[in-house]
């Protein structure tokens, strides 16, 4: 297997955009590389203008008894945008490697925000075969710029990252990291 569900626009941006209360969902699952795989030229950008938006990957390779590879990598060369007017959450799992992350090559970077919602924000790698070794469950690792994570109105924010090898949460972004919840935890 390669990737469940991949965005490779080779030379503009890829947009999935919900518009009045529509919500997303986008889910990528796979028994041999990455779950979900975003390596857009251009800009990656989610957005929900009134509903949540629910972004996952996951790779699962114990069926091939093999090393896994990443649960969702959103690695575009523009920036990541990723808004919802209500909850937003993003996870990434791996059997092997790494469970989550995000690395963008643009400017601004990455965001992840809310109008009025909660965030979740969640990686896990775990091993199950000898010669697998996991890396982070979750990383921030913008290039250029900065990771932001904000809730707006009452959302709260939750981060988590779990590894069976490297580091559980990795932050290694290029420009600052910011974690924000205006009204919640």
């Amino acid at each position: 297997c390669e990737y469940g569900w991949g965005f490779e626009s080779a030379s503009g941006a890829d947009i999935v955009h919900a518009g009045g209360n529509g919500s997303v969902f986008v889910r990528g699952y796979s028994e041999g590389s990455q779950g979900l795989y975003a390596n857009s030229f251009g800009d990656f950008e989610v957005r929900a203008d009134g509903g949540s938006v629910t972004i996952e990957g996951e790779c699962d390779s114990r069926p091939a008894e093999a090393a896994g590879d990443y649960g969702l990598a959103i690695s575009p060369y523009g920036n990541i945008t990723v808004h919802a007017g209500s909850n937003l959450t993003v996870s990434g799992t791996s059997s092997g490697y790494y469970g989550g992350f995000t690395s963008s090559d643009g400017t601004a970077g990455s965001s992840f925000t809310t109008e009025n919602g909660d965030i979740s924000i969640t990686g896990r790698c775990t091993v199950h075969v000898n010669d697998t070794s996991c890396e982070y469950g979750w990383g921030f690792e913008s290039r250029n710029g900065a990771d932001v994570v904000h809730a707006g109105g009452n959302g709260s924010v939750f981060v988590r990252g779990y590894s069976e090898g490297s580091q559980g949460l990795y932050a290694g972004s290029a420009g600052d990291l910011t974690v924000r919840a205006d009204g919640g935890s």
